[in-house]
């Protein structure tokens, strides 16, 4: 007992002394427990959500994508197209990458 008592103590004679710094802990520890919190609650609220637009939209459950355009490449990708399990299929969709210069930055 006389060692809780003297840390109980030198815990209460830091935080006289370094009131700021208490203060400070104190709101990250608030905070980060409000956090976990709000995160445990939700409890699969996310999930839901994305059920829900998955259904609404009937999304794509894979996509393949490959940045080389070979013919190796186009057939392997074609060949999924016939996998078992593919209900449809849409594309290809081309994506364009480029660098844009302003002021002197990249």
């Amino acid at each position: 007992m006389g060692r809780i008592v003297l840390v109980l103590r030198l815990v209460l004679a830091d935080v006289r002394h370094h009131r700021p710094q208490a203060a400070m802990l104190l709101v990250s520890i608030t905070a980060a427990t409000a956090t976990l919190a709000l995160g445990l609650s939700l409890s699969g609220a996310t999930e839901t959500l994305y059920r829900e637009t998955r259904e609404a939209t009937a999304g794509p459950d894979v996509v393949a994508f490959s940045p080389g355009t070979s013919s190796t490449t186009i057939t392997a990708l074609k060949s999924l197209e016939d996998a078992p399990g593919v209900v449809a299929q849409s594309g290809p969709h081309r994506q364009y990458h480029t660098s844009l210069t302003a002021h002197g930055s990249t």
